[in-house]
């Protein structure tokens, strides 16, 4: 018996659930149907912001088919929340934005549980509502909660505040000040799949909750707490969510599903439409305001840069002020800038709340920083590229939480993506007056941009554990069991690949059950680009745990030490003579579970050394930071303000690519989001009015496989970090938050306009280029000192 030693890592495997995705076998929530099913509908307040004087539900509780009608007082505890317990499931005194859920029924069809809602009766005393974050932060503005409209970052401490050096020193010395004001809309994720949940009571009284959750480990303890239940009677089941991009790291359906099954005693789903999808589940920050103001030297040495920023999170606070920090430490740039100041606001406002998106506010820091790189390029007279090389982060470099930073590869993945776009040679035709080797119609313009970001790994700024379970079964398969759910990103492949390769095995003998609080030990989740390299090194662990104990069990019949023993390719062997004895790890293992009654049971636990940052900022948030680089090109028409986008490079630092075909996967579907990020995705597209929201997928535009580009390509460098297994670092959201900056910077490189606020829809752009000033009255300001 030959003993096969090819690694699985590094190998294209196919996701190991592809072929049932893509057969339609695959099941999802909303495949779930039980014996006895009742389904839920809320009455969704038709106010911003108003008080409830009266919920009448006696004409919904008439209506043959409803088998429960409840309000807020039927909740065991009707507030929850991740930072602060300011939400009600149901509200119950006041309304805080548009489509709030009021009351719930649960009925024997859908639409009678929808005609139900209709017949509750609400008695409301409207209230001026706040929709601009600006507005909210003033003293006499109404207050959305007791205490004010500011969310505080710690007690005592109204924002983020952070002082690494002295501005007001640099800014002196500085031979330019450029000063440029931002704003980003919010952004809705859009996923495939909506919200959905479906809760039953099992035999013993449990909750079993079906859910599309990110984080169900997390989601079960905020559930305890809604349903003033014990962890042992609560069960999420997941493992298989149909799109999330950060939204369901939030809770919107399953504590609903939840109190209705409790109190009908019968399963219960609740099955968002797309419009509550847009007004009841969160989305992402908006950004109505972000002053950059940078000192540099004439040579381009940026020695100052000092950003004001105000957050835009919604109604409640969901993650809150977490998202000012994380913005707060990407801002800066990869670069090497000795002096940075930062003043950052969390305000609470009458639109639905706002959470998590693929990066969590990082897409929105480096959208400002790198545009505000590209203007300082512009009012240096120097290449964008250049003026990055000048000023980018180095080995050692001090990061924004005043801790030092290690393997840094913010030049690496610069020179990577320049190479592979062909930039110099791109700026070279253009500064001789001749676009390479194409024929621009007069009213088309092309130009090119850069963006350079970077992100931490994992749930940055908090502790975030992950653990894995490896059982080896009698004919030598194995199931691995993690706390992640695969959201779409592959992470059971990856996983499984991790536990192949530790323990010696062919992927195709294992078996991933993922997102099952009762069948899996406890993780943080899928969020944070944390799966690979903190799951992993739990998964890992767990691996060598297993192979220890089959090798241990081996070794007692050759009289040897377990260290003695190795598998490979599902074959346990001597390693100093691995072709004088040799055995199948499925003789092994039913020799120890059938002969022996050994438990085969591996398990694994990974801490990241990271934790929160204190009253001014400092602290390790990460333990392993990731760079990239995305350059685009784009057409400018200069009658329509219509943007497209031509070609794209992504280059990304994964440290070591476990699969580099769902690498390339997440980049390809990254560089979608930053498309949609870029030229069209916006809730409220009349912000900072509410009035306008969007309610499906006509008003509302995400990118189709037109809006990609035709040339894209992908670089995934390997450097190997120290702390991820075999070197992985991360890649998963952090591939979407380069691109917008890229495509706005080419914007500018096309027609010479700043579209400073995001999206880059076609009127901003007509606008931008109809203004005298090229766009860049009163949102610019450039001082040269003599």
């Amino acid at each position: 018996m030959a003993v096969l030693s090819e690694s699985v890592i590094g190998q294209r495997f196919p996701r190991i659930e592809g072929l049932a995705h893509v057969t339609g076998r695959t099941r999802y929530v909303d495949d779930i149907y039980l014996p006895g099913m009742l389904y839920a509908a809320v009455r969704m307040a038709e106010y911003h912001n108003a008080r409830i004087i009266n919920i009448d539900i006696s004409e919904a509780e008439k209506l043959p088919g409803v088998v429960a009608v409840v309000t807020g007082k039927d909740i065991p505890n009707n507030r929850f929340g991740f930072k602060v317990q300011d939400q009600p499931v149901l509200a119950d005194d006041y309304v805080r934005h548009l489509g709030q859920p009021v009351a719930a029924v649960a009925a024997t069809r859908p639409d009678i549980a929808w005609e139900a809602v209709q017949r509750i009766k609400v008695e409301y005393e409207p209230l001026p509502p706040v929709f601009d974050a600006l507005e909210a932060m003033k003293p006499d503005a109404p207050a959305i909660h007791e205490g004010g409209n500011v969310e505080p970052v710690a007690p005592d401490l109204d924002h983020r505040r952070i002082r690494m050096g002295d501005c007001e020193a640099a800014f002196k010395e500085a031979d330019v000040i450029v000063e440029d004001r931002l704003s980003k809309s919010m952004r809705e994720h859009t996923p495939m799949e909506v919200h959905v949940s479906v809760a039953e009571l099992d035999a013993v009284g449990k909750v079993v909750i079906y859910s599309c959750s990110q984080l169900p480990h997390l989601h079960q303890l905020v559930l305890s707490g809604i349903l003033k239940l014990p962890l042992h009677k609560i069960r999420l089941v997941g493992g298989t969510v149909g799109g999330g991009f950060g939204s369901k790291n939030d809770i919107c359906t399953d504590h609903l599903a939840a109190v209705l099954a409790l109190k009908t005693g019968r399963p219960v789903k609740w099955l968002f439409t797309r419009e509550q999808e847009f007004l009841l589940s969160t989305g992402d920050q908006a950004y109505p305001l972000i002053i950059m103001k940078s000192g540099v030297r004439r040579d381009g040495t940026i020695i100052a840069r000092q950003v004001y920023a105000v957050q835009d999170t919604g109604a409640f606070c969901v993650f809150g002020s977490a998202g000012v920090d994380k913005f707060s430490w990407y801002v800066r740039g990869p670069y090497a800038i000795p002096n940075y100041w930062f003043d950052g606001y969390c305000v609470y406002t009458n639109k639905a709340a706002s959470g998590a998106m693929r990066g969590f506010n990082v897409a929105d820091a480096i959208f400002a920083c790198e545009v505000h790189m590209e203007h300082i390029a512009e009012v240096l007279g120097m290449d964008p590229l250049e003026l990055r090389r000048k000023n980018v982060a180095h080995e050692g470099f001090i990061s924004t939480t005043f801790t030092e930073m290690h393997d840094v590869r913010a030049k690496e993945v610069l020179e990577a993506a320049a190479l592979a776009f062909g930039y110099e040679r791109i700026r070279e035709a253009k500064r001789s007056g001749l676009y390479p080797g194409v024929e621009i119609p007069p009213n088309k313009r092309r130009g090119v941009g850069i963006c350079l970001g970077y992100q931490g790994t994992g749930s940055t700024g908090g502790k975030d554990p992950a653990m894995a379970e490896v059982s080896v079964n009698a004919d030598g398969t194995v199931i691995l069991r993690v706390g992640s759910p695969d959201i779409g990103c592959g992470q059971k492949t990856v996983l499984a690949q991790i536990c192949a390769e530790e323990l010696g095995v062919p992927i195709s003998a294992i078996t991933v059950v993922a997102g099952d609080t009762e069948a899996t030990p406890y993780s943080f989740g899928t969020a944070g680009n944390r799966v690979t390299h903190h799951d992993g090194n739990a998964v890992r662990r767990a691996a060598t745990e297993a192979k220890r104990l089959l090798c241990e069990v081996a070794a007692e019949d050759l009289g040897l030490k377990p260290e003695d023993l190795d598998i490979r390719g599902g074959v346990v062997f001597v390693k100093e003579a691995p072709t004088e004895w040799q055995a199948p790890v499925a003789q092994v293992a039913a020799k120890a579970i059938l002969d022996k009654g050994r438990i085969l049971v591996g398990r694994g636990y990974y801490m990241p050394e990271a934790g929160p940052v204190d009253a001014e900022g400092r602290g390790k948030v990460t333990e392993q930071y990731v760079f990239a680089c995305c350059m685009a090109e784009v057409e400018v028409d200069l009658r329509t303000g219509q943007v497209d986008v031509l070609r794209t490079v992504l280059c990304h630092d994964v440290g070591r690519a476990i699969n580099p075909l769902l690498c390339e996967g997440q980049m390809d579907g990254g560089m979608a989001f930053g498309i949609g990020m870029a030229l069209m995705e916006d809730l409220y597209p009349r912000y900072p009015s509410a009035e306008e929201v969007a309610r499906s997928l006509h008003d509302y535009k995400i990118p189709t496989a037109a809006d990609m580009p035709p040339d894209h390509t992908n670089v995934v460098l390997e450097f190997p970090g120290k702390t991820g297994p075999w070197g992985a670092k991360a890649i998963g959201e952090f591939t979407s938050n380069t691109g917008a900056a890229a495509i706005i910077n080419a914007i500018h490189d096309a027609c010479g306009v700043w579209v400073f606020d995001l999206p880059a829809r076609p009127e901003r752009v007509l606008r931008a280029l109809e203004d005298e000033n090229k766009g860049l009255t009163g949102r610019s300001e450039v001082s040269w000192k003599r």
